[in-house]
């Protein structure tokens, strides 16, 4: 069984958020040299900026600022729209694991009872020996193979 949902996106999906977090705080302590304001400010600017939520209550005021905020903003949008899809593609594993080990499992259980037309055609008794026997086509065209069965290729 896989694991659970919050393992499983926790597990997939901790590198990217952590990585993000991490460069959010480099940026921060960058935009606290260039522009001069405290930590807290700039960390929020830049979290605000990375989701694209762009409050404006915030400006930057110094032109290498500017600068440093067109790289941020690249950088981080682009960061962030690749976890986003990181999520889309969990979600597709799991789903297709999910499906994969449902197919697997209905397979395996033999305590379910199938319907009576699988039950017919796959199981020797119900079709008979001369089903077990191999098909080979007889000799001449028009003798019958031993036993009355006939094959038909």
């Amino acid at each position: 069984m896989p694991r659970g949902r919050l393992r499983y996106y926790g597990k997939g999906l901790l590198f990217p958020l952590l990585f993000n977090i991490f460069l959010q705080l480099i940026f921060a302590a960058i935009f606290v040299g260039v522009e001069g304001w405290n930590y807290r400010e700039a960390f929020y600017h830049c979290i605000v900026t990375a989701t694209t939520v762009g409050y404006g209550d915030i400006s930057i005021a110094t032109d290498g600022g500017k600068w440093l905020a067109v790289f941020h903003i690249l950088v981080s949008c682009t960061l962030l729209a690749a976890a986003v899809s990181d999520v889309g593609t969990l979600m597709e594993e799991r789903a297709a694991t999910m499906k994969r080990l449902k197919l697997f499992s209905k397979r395996l259980d033999v305590s379910r009872p199938s319907s009576g037309r699988a039950r017919r055609f796959n199981s020797p008794a119900s079709i008979g020996p001369q089903a077990l026997r191999p098909c080979v086509p007889p000799l001449a065209p028009s003798a019958p193979r031993a036993g009355g069965h006939d094959c038909q290729l």
